[in-house]
């Protein structure tokens, strides 16, 4: 059995012998201490025989708190709880009945009884084992015994609905509702154990509502305890089945063997189930620690319960093991509750640092930083995309270090990871999945790699042995604030696309205004995105945005400059000022689809199949003609008729085509190189624009 096990279990064992020993010790010491009595036992109540008893003063205590019990001395009855007798007038107490002795001298008759019976008549017959102590041990006795009976389970479970009460209002955390019904059902079960329930109901109603009561209470922590859906739903059905029952054995007759039937299989089986379901996660943080061993212990008592139930004893305090309860409900959901306003503390600074950090570099190592602090690990390693820094023409070929703490050894050969030569695969798994990877390390030593999004890694690690908790502790705190890391990955996108465009030297060329010119205007989207969205998930997006549109956006480089991205979506613009001075607008344009059709059917195409995907098609439609170049200081950008126009034949293309305009055809010659469908129209504003479609080169062979 893994240590990890073995201490979890001495952990519960130990908790569930302190609620075991807490009831039974002061009991058993209270026993040793009482005065051997004589017992006259009749059909439903004992006598007592007080003949061989000194003179003085004592106390008579009854240990039986789920009956209802009276005692009278001389005829007259001087303690009774829950209804006895029909006698209304006769005072009744909700605590443990006991009651006060005076032997004023020695074989002094008196006349004391004790009847008891159970209101629920879940057993035959109750085992009635009165204590008599001098006053003063069992005034103590009877304080204690009445306390843990009668008072703590109700006053803990009230306190816990008050406390989670103000938590929830000032939070708004929606688990905290869990926690709410755990500690509204423990309470109204702990006054039901305390008899109250007896008190203004008759037997028949409350002893169904006391059934009920113990089933809801055992499911809600079991439903608290509970992490896989297949165990809630074995939850969720025990539930409405155990509620139907209770109604349907109340209306047969056959309430207790359906309470005996519960009592002794049902619960204990799911309390053994919660143990599996709790050791079923792999996580081993303090939070799933308590959770196994209140699930351990809970399941116990369950067992014992059963077990002293079946065998007609009662040596167990449930009144106590509802406060306990209580007492770990009220711990998980403080723990939480905390740990969630710790985080969004973290998250708010966070986000704040990355809206006001222009330098995306400078930002990822700052944020690398708190989320480090937020971790128990002791080394930290930062890593950027080169294609971001401007080193590499693809992303997620290279990664360069650019922060580095808490490192004894020499990292120089670490400071760029090269995937093509089977460096850093551990990093190139996290950047394709986009999750993080926890893994322990030959020397029990834990690391944990962080994507932020494609194009950054955050490496945690130890360097010595680690226990798991602190690993797995480390990792959920990261998972808390990952979404607000996540949010410097687009700044890094959008950094390396400026360092890519050459559109920005437009403003400092040609100044701010409206200038007229001729360009070539080429737009792309890809095919199926919202499917394909809906098939892979959040991770096909990211693949597209910060993956395959920057790859793209660099096989044209030096021929068509990017005016914008939205999405799946591209616009480029070829503009004379941008051209190498040997190549005219309209060759830019042609070149750069060429270099579109290319890229898709063999760079772009590999990609996908890396990173697990279909290879996916682009519609591109393009156009050369008059536009204006508008430079202000908001951005740089063109617009025109040509502009609407390629932007219509992108809309008309077909999976996988390329449209132009047949005048960009006839006026600039290039049919000669290529081949082109006939000219068809497409409607745009009611006006026909005739298109041609891009089949191939003519010295390679026809694409259709």
């Amino acid at each position: 059995m893994p240590s990890s096990y073995l201490r979890e279990l001495k952990y519960a064992t130990l908790a569930f012998f302190t609620i075991y020993g807490f009831y039974a010790i002061p009991t058993m010491l209270a026993k040793h201490s009482s005065i051997p009595i004589s017992l006259i036992y009749g059909n439903s109540e004992i006598s007592l025989a007080m003949n061989s008893i000194e003179p003085g003063e004592y106390f008579l205590n009854v240990e039986k708190i789920n009956s209802n019990c009276q005692i009278s001395i001389d005829g007259q009855i001087v303690s009774q709880s829950g209804f006895v007798t029909n006698d209304s007038s006769r005072p009744r107490t909700f605590l443990t009945v006991g009651a006060a002795i005076d032997i004023t001298k020695k074989n002094e008759q008196r006349v004391i009884v004790i009847s008891c019976r159970s209101p629920t008549t879940f057993r035959k017959s109750i085992e009635i084992s009165p204590i008599l102590t001098k006053r003063l041990v069992g005034i103590v006795y009877y304080l204690w015994q009445s306390t843990i009976d009668n008072i703590l389970g109700p006053a803990i479970s009230a306190f816990s609905l008050i406390f989670l009460t103000l938590l929830a209002f000032s939070s708004g955390l929606r688990r905290l509702r869990l926690y709410f019904f755990a500690s509204f059902v423990s309470f109204l079960y702990s006054l039901s154990l305390s008899n109250m329930t007896w008190l203004f109901a008759p037997d028949h109603v409350a002893s169904v509502i006391h059934v009920n009561l113990k089933l809801i209470h055992a499911l809600s922590i079991f439903l608290l305890l509970s992490t896989t859906r297949s165990f809630k739903a074995i939850l969720v059905f025990a539930s409405v089945s155990g509620i139907a029952g209770v109604y349907i054995s109340n209306q047969i007759g056959h309430l207790t063997i359906y309470y005996k039937f519960w009592l002794n299989y049902l619960l204990p089986v799911l309390s053994v189930l919660s143990v599996i379901d709790n050791y079923s996660t792999k996580e081993e943080t303090r939070q799933t620690l308590t959770r196994k061993i209140f699930s351990i212990t809970w399941g116990l008592c369950h067992l014992l319960t059963a077990s002293q139930f079946s065998m007609g004893t009662s040596n167990f305090s449930w009144p106590l093991v509802v406060a306990i309860s209580v007492v770990a409900v009220l711990y998980l959901a403080t723990t939480e509750w905390v740990t969630e306003r710790k985080f969004l503390g973290v998250v708010s600074t966070i986000l704040s640092t990355i809206k006001d950090e222009s330098r995306p570099k400078e930002g990822v190592m700052r944020i690398a930083r708190m989320a480090f602090e937020q971790t128990k690990f002791k080394r930290l390693s930062v890593y950027i995309d080169s294609y971001c820094l401007g080193q590499t023409t693809n992303p997620q070929v290279q990664m360069t270090r650019v922060m580095e703490y808490g490192y004894q050894k020499d990292t120089t050969q670490d400071a760029e990871i090269l995937f093509s030569e089977n460096q850093g695969q551990v990093m190139l798994e996290a950047l394709k999945s986009g999750k993080e990877v926890l893994r322990q390390g030959p020397k029990n030593d834990w690391f944990l790699v962080v994507p932020i999004g494609p194009h950054a890694c955050f490496n945690f690690s130890n360097d010595s042995e680690t226990e798991n908790y602190i690993a797995f502790e480390s990792a959920e705190a990261i998972k808390k604030i990952l979404p607000a890391l996540q949010t410097i990955s687009q700044k890094l996108v959008d950094h390396a696309v400026r360092n890519t465009t050459a559109l920005g030297k437009l403003k400092s060329i040609l100044g701010s205004g409206q200038h007229p010119a001729t360009i070539g205007s080429v737009f792309v989207d890809i095919n199926n995105f919202t499917k394909n969205i809906e098939r892979y998930g959040e991770a096909y997006g990211n693949f597209v945005s910060h993956i395959y549109i920057p790859s793209l956006i660099r096989a044209v480089q030096g021929l068509l400059s990017l005016e914008f991205t939205r999405g799946d979506e591209a616009y480029f613009v070829a503009i004379n000022e941008l051209l190498p001075s040997q190549i005219t607008v309209a060759e830019g344009t042609l070149k750069g689809i060429e270099a579109i059709d290319h890229f898709a059917k063999h760079e772009g195409a590999n990609l996908c199949k890396e990173h697990g995907y279909d290879v996916l098609t682009i519609s591109t439609g393009a156009n050369v003609g008059e536009a204006t170049i508008i430079c202000d200081e908001l951005s740089v950008r063109t617009s025109g008729r040509v502009v609407n126009e390629a932007k219509r034949l992108q809309q008309g293309a077909g999976k996988g085509q390329i449209l132009v305009h047949n005048d960009f055809v006839e006026k600039h010659s290039v049919e000669n190189d290529l081949y082109w469908s006939e000219s068809f129209p497409i409607l745009f504003k009611k006006n026909q624009i005739n298109a041609r479609r891009l089949i191939g080169k003519k010295n390679q062979s026809k694409v259709s």
